[in-house]
């Protein structure tokens, strides 16, 4: 009897044990947004000589100190990547962008340019 009872009793306090389902939080590209050209029409638009490519760019989050944003720039085949600087648009290097998403130089993209790191505000593939 007694056996019965401690049973009950520590299945009653398993039973009363409050649980919280969470999900994971997925960390995303904030401060950094996305900063592809938006007036680029595609293939031969506005003219078969001067147009520049319509590309998704994928970003990643990674955490760390400072947290940061990175993407890859994928310009298509006839194009090459172009980052403006605040200068107009300079060519540039294929590989990696990044950009802070926390510290002093948060939401800043950067880019590898003719001239080297760079700080940019918009970027695009333009016909070759």
């Amino acid at each position: 009897m007694l056996l019965l009872f401690v049973f009950y009793f520590v299945e009653a306090i398993v039973a009363c044990i409050p649980t919280q389902e969470t999900e994971p939080i997925t960390p995303s590209c904030s401060a950094c947004t996305p900063n592809y050209d938006t007036s680029c029409m595609g293939y031969n638009m506005p003219s078969a000589i001067d147009w520049c490519a319509i590309v998704t760019v994928p970003y990643t989050f990674t955490a760390g100190t400072p947290d940061t944003c990175t993407a890859n720039l994928p310009c298509p085949a006839g194009t090459k990547p172009q980052f403006d600087t605040g200068y107009g648009f300079e060519d540039g290097a294929n590989g990696a962008i990044t950009c802070e998403e926390t510290g002093p130089n948060m939401g800043i993209w950067s880019a590898t340019v003719i001239a080297g790191a760079r700080d940019f505000t918009n970027m695009r593939c333009q016909v070759i």
